[in-house]
């Protein structure tokens, strides 16, 4: 990291030699660094761009769309903004590799050589009715085409290892991807793409795009897809604030996610470049966060220390006996929990022992059983009672196809789940992988029907109801 870091600064302060002596690199001279951005972030641009489950779907969906009807009323959502982008990719990029693209656009090409100044943007249409299908052509060729040098970059590394890095076919495969890239970056900046992604978005809904696309099963010799958070993030099936993601815009997100590198590299160019930037030499630094500790919090010491939870509970009228209840008290009430819960799973893997039970099993299991009917714990001593009571009136151990075997089996089962939250506090057994909300751990002790723990609960902003302890009355979680 340290050493990319220190390429990046040296790359985007460039200096080179002029008649003036030592200048800084223009934005016509930044190619060396786009060049690099593409050589170190490639396997990222394939494994997104590639995804059998998240972008191969979305690009065959595109590929599919032979013919479509121009929406007139899209021209009026362009902006100012996109028509300039538009405008810059006719005039200082499209004339330079249309002979390279070996695709018959004419009516696009013909808007390359129409004379206009920057400041004409609003008479600037790129998407019109004649231009909308040699659009298409012009976009699905350029992504194929990015797609298919990514892989030839690949391929080429992969094959001519033994290379120095300056090698000339490295340089051009690189040059190559960076072409197609940066020609896509300039279109998901424009006002073009927008607009036709609004007209296809019927076509694509009839594809099944519109809808959650389903994760398929790997082969049994095929090895499992590495997920990617961000590629999920711009699915068409994504809410954002409760909010369904229209069909085009999911789309032209996720195209933003395939030149991110691209957009990344243009915001700091253009920093660097402009003219408010008047300094000299460039340092870039990451600050890394600790390491986070995966074991648990020790909530023994957690709930009895003055600093993090408060020694004595206040209580508001008219509900002052809530003030009786304590640290200790809620310290007690855990710490009888986990040990039940530590004989519950006792109780299930001696049941569920490889090879059958013995009798020695059984004997184990009822001497826990007796315990658990000595708990504080009031329906947790019902059910240990009734199972011991039994497997006690058993004259011999039970069959493993026999109603009884279930009807114990069902019984423990239960004591497990009812068991989840204080065995959950064994720090052996888990570790952190996230961020912990202590506020829904503890509203899940509290009683959903009593005003005073209603008031806290709206606070909390929990309110999903669950059966956690077996008790009468549901509790919040």
């Amino acid at each position: 990291m340290s050493r990319h870091l220190w390429i990046l600064g040296k790359l985007l302060n460039m200096k080179r030699l002029s008649a003036k002596g030592l200048e800084k690199s223009s934005t016509n001279d930044s190619t060396r660094f786009l060049c690099y951005v593409v050589a170190t972030s490639y396997p990222k641009m394939i494994h997104q761009l590639n995804h059998k489950a998240l972008s191969l779907p979305l690009i065959a969906a595109l590929e599919q769309i032979q013919t479509f009807t121009f929406k007139e009323s899209q021209l009026d959502q362009e902006q100012k903004e996109g028509t300039e982008s538009d405008m810059l990719f006719m005039t200082n990029f499209l004339p330079y590799v249309a002979p390279v693209l070996h695709i018959a656009i004419p009516k696009i090409m013909e808007k390359t050589t129409v004379p206009m100044g920057i400041e004409d943007h609003s008479a600037f249409q790129l998407y019109t009715q004649d231009t909308c299908m040699e659009f298409h052509k012009l976009f699905m060729h350029l992504l194929l085409c990015f797609q298919s040098s990514l892989k030839g970059l690949a391929d080429c590394r992969h094959r001519l290892t033994a290379l120095t890095p300056g090698s000339q076919v490295i340089k051009d495969t690189v040059e190559c991807v960076l072409v197609y890239g940066h020609a896509l970056h300039r279109l998901t900046r424009g006002a073009a793409l927008p607009m036709h992604l609004r007209s296809i978005a019927p076509l694509l809904r009839g594809m099944n795009l519109g809808s959650k696309i389903t994760m398929p099963m790997p082969a049994p010799d095929e090895e499992q897809e590495e997920p990617d958070e961000e590629l999920k993030a711009v699915q068409p099936f994504v809410e954002v604030d409760g909010i369904k993601t229209p069909l085009w815009l999911s789309y032209l997100d996720w195209l933003w996610l395939m030149v991110a590198h691209f957009n990344a590299a243009d915001i700091l160019l253009t920093y660097i470049t402009g003219l408010n930037f008047i300094h000299d030499n460039i340092s870039i630094q990451v600050l890394f966060a600790p390491p986070v500790d995966q074991r648990l919090l020790p909530w023994r010491e957690l709930l009895t220390h003055p600093t993090f939870f408060p020694t004595t509970t206040t209580a508001t009228s008219p509900h002052k006996s809530q003030a009786s209840i304590t640290n200790n008290k809620i310290l007690e009430f855990l710490s009888n929990g986990f040990d039940c819960s530590v004989l519950i799973k006792g109780i299930k893997m001696q049941w569920n022992r490889p090879g059958g039970l013995t009798t020695r099993d059984v004997r184990a299991i009822k001497a826990a059983l007796q315990k658990l009917t000595k708990s504080s714990f009031e329906d947790w001593k019902v059910s240990a009672a009734k199972l011991f009571q039994a497997l006690d009136n058993s004259a011999s151990l039970p069959h493993l196809e026999s109603g009884e075997f279930h009807k114990i089996t069902e019984g423990i089962n239960s004591l497990v789940a009812s068991s989840v939250l204080f065995a959950s506090l064994d720090a052996s057994q888990r570790v952190f992988k996230g961020m912990l909300h202590c506020e829904v751990c503890l509203a899940s002790l509290l009683d959903e029907t009593a005003t005073f723990s209603r008031d806290i609960l709206a606070q909390m902003k929990v309110g999903c109801v669950t059966d956690l302890f077996l008790l009468l009355k549901s509790h919040f979680f």
